[in-house]
């Protein structure tokens, strides 16, 4: 996910809504929560990831925002694109477990 954006709308880009039928796997971010995170962003007491796709959206330089909201905070890449959890599903899902382990 690029930094976040306080402009971002539905209007915009209607594909984040939720129920929206281009999202059907529900991960994409709603603006709502985007915007008021490009505004404000609160620090949180829990070890955080930054997956960072290869081939994505934005680059690891982009992505390096959301490092500041965990002093636990890593970033790793994985080869891939916008759907790294489809281009590289193992390593998502050791990325997912080494947090899940980092959280115990």
């Amino acid at each position: 996910m690029p930094a976040p954006s306080a402009e971002l709308t539905l209007a915009e880009i209607p594909e984040l809504a939720w129920n929206h039928p281009q999202n059907p796997e529900r991960v994409d971010v709603i603006p709502e929560f985007e915007t008021r995170f490009a505004r404000e962003r609160l620090p949180i007491k829990a070890p955080l990831t930054v997956v960072t796709a290869t081939n994505g959206q934005s680059n690891a330089q982009d992505q390096r925002v959301w490092l500041s909201i965990s002093p636990q905070a890593t970033q790793v890449q994985l080869d891939g694109g916008h759907d790294i959890y489809r281009d590289d599903p193992a390593g998502t899902a050791a990325e997912v477990i080494k947090l899940v382990d980092a959280a115990r």
